[in-house]
């Protein structure tokens, strides 16, 4: 009987600890986006652009938890690639992405610790987006290479129409959009905001 009783006693004690550990304790550091800002902000299409991001620790109850993660950007849903920073704690580290743009409106989306790896007292803070005007510009390369023509092997082409027109004596700027074979081309109304296609 007292086997029983040490045993169930155990249990309360042990369960509520785990549960607070799977959820994160108010004592963890706290990760969240402060700014996210861009190199050039009104860019034409073919423009390159920094887009950084200004993350904050604040280093959990102490303040001194210092902590390394990945912070991944997106334009809109599409993946522009992952930066990995160190934030000492109760500061605040830049991530940064390259960035080629393309003509219109994006929301550039970004997540810290999108793999939730680091354990935080709020997990609900770390992502925020912040929209982007792009100008077109007067030229859509437009490539389809991937899939294959007639019979055709998959070559990537578009390099010596870029090439071209990056070597003109008065350069010209342009975007290029690939697709994937199955990808549908842009619509008709993004389409007529360019010059030439």
């Amino acid at each position: 009987m007292s086997r029983k009783i040490t045993a169930l006693l155990l249990a309360m004690l042990i369960l509520p600890f785990s549960a607070i550990n799977a959820m994160g304790d108010e004592n963890d550091p706290d990760l969240s986006i402060n700014e996210i800002s861009f190199s050039d902000d009104s860019p034409s299409g073919g423009d390159d652009v920094t887009i950084t991001a200004e993350i904050a620790n604040d280093g959990g109850t102490s303040g001194l938890i210092s902590v390394t993660t990945n912070v991944s950007f997106y334009d809109d849903s599409t993946f522009i690639g992952k930066d990995t920073i160190t934030i000492p704690g109760g500061n605040t580290a830049d991530a940064e992405m390259d960035w080629t743009a393309v003509g219109g409106t994006h929301t550039i989306k970004v997540i810290v610790d999108e793999e939730e790896q680091i354990s935080e007292s709020d997990e609900d803070n770390n992502e925020d987006t912040e929209d982007i005007d792009v100008s077109y510009p007067p030229i859509l390369l437009l490539d389809d290479d991937n899939s294959e023509n007639n019979g055709g092997t998959r070559i990537q082409t578009d390099q010596y129409y870029s090439n071209a027109l990056d070597n003109l004596t008065n350069s010209m700027a342009y975007d290029i959009i690939r697709l994937d074979s199955s990808a549908d081309a842009p619509d008709i109304d993004t389409l007529s905001e360019y010059q030439l296609i």
